[in-house]
């Protein structure tokens, strides 16, 4: 069993061979502690992990780091005095790292422009003399295609417990993503939702007609418009030179890595425009995508 100051020293150690900032290892063994918490409560079933944590432990934390954890609530209310409750019963869950303190700082609403609004809660983990603040979004209202997926998540930490949680599908985070694109267009700042389809349609292959239902069943839930033009608009956003600023010092800060915007935008096209142009005009959709070879068949 690993003590606090051993955790620690594995993270410092862990930090400097990988080369990766120690506050980020805090950030994620505290992130990883409330997921085993989770995990053991009675709530495992009504919070759902999707966004940039889940990409982030699906790929073995190769793809591009992220600060928050965020959750689809089912079967809860999203009243914030209920939403306290829950989370203080997962945080007071016994597992054996209880040397990990989380702690709420705070809670407000968000997305309120939504039907239903979410939940933001501010925590910050304590280990030892180090505090590290994180977020916890959660989100209700939303669909997953074909369904929530039990999964183990990966540790920091050899010997220590992996968390077993419900996540989403591969499927609906690239649709949840494109359908952020496209409702926002070139007024968008989230650069990571290019970045993240491009990383996905890269790594990983997709059955078509999965793809396809979940597209739609997200564009149809969230009732975001798109038509025959939308793609043009999408594939035509490198030329835009606000985007162009954007995704520079997004790739600059968030990914340490030079890559061209209108290779990611082409990437996303290719992969989004078969499926999307199926639903357009209402066809089925059977081809697979197969990341190696970067296209359907």
């Amino acid at each position: 069993m690993v003590n606090v100051q051993g955790l620690l020293q594995k993270l410092k150690e862990k930090s400097r061979k990988e080369g990766i900032s120690y506050q980020f290892m805090l950030q994620l063994v505290c992130q990883e502690e409330f997921l085993r918490r989770l995990a053991n409560s009675r709530y495992r079933e009504n919070l759902i992990l999707k966004g940039g944590l889940f990409i982030f432990a699906y790929t073995e934390f190769s793809s591009r780091p992220t600060m928050d954890i965020d959750f689809l609530m089912k079967n809860l209310s999203n009243d914030q005095t209920e939403m306290l409750k829950v989370i203080n019963d997962i945080v007071n869950m016994e597992t054996d790292y209880r040397f990990i303190e989380l702690r709420v700082r705070s809670i407000m609403n968000i997305t309120e422009q939504k039907d239903y609004h979410g939940i933001r809660i501010k925590m910050v983990g304590v280990i030892a003399n180090t505090k590290t603040p994180f977020d916890i979004d959660i989100g209700i209202g939303d669909v997953i295609v074909p369904d929530a997926e039990s999964r183990k998540i990966s540790v920091q930490i050899s010997g220590f417990e992996s968390p077993n949680i419900l996540t989403y599908s591969l499927e609906s985070t690239v649709s949840e993503k494109w359908d952020a694109i496209i409702s926002r267009m070139e007024t968008t700042s989230r650069m990571k939702d290019y970045y993240d389809i491009y990383y996905l349609a890269g790594h990983y292959d997709f059955d078509g007609r999965i793809l396809k239902d979940a597209l739609l069943n997200t564009l149809s839930n969230r009732k975001t418009f798109f038509d025959e033009t939308t793609i043009v608009k999408v594939s035509d956003m490198y030329n835009d030179d606000d985007m162009q600023r954007r995704w520079k010092s997004f790739s600059r800060s968030s990914l340490e890595i030079d890559l061209e915007f209108k290779v990611v935008v082409d990437m996303v096209v290719q992969f989004i425009g078969k499926p999307m142009n199926a639903i357009i005009k209402e066809e089925d959709f059977s081809e697979d995508w197969y990341s190696k070879d970067r296209t359907y068949k």
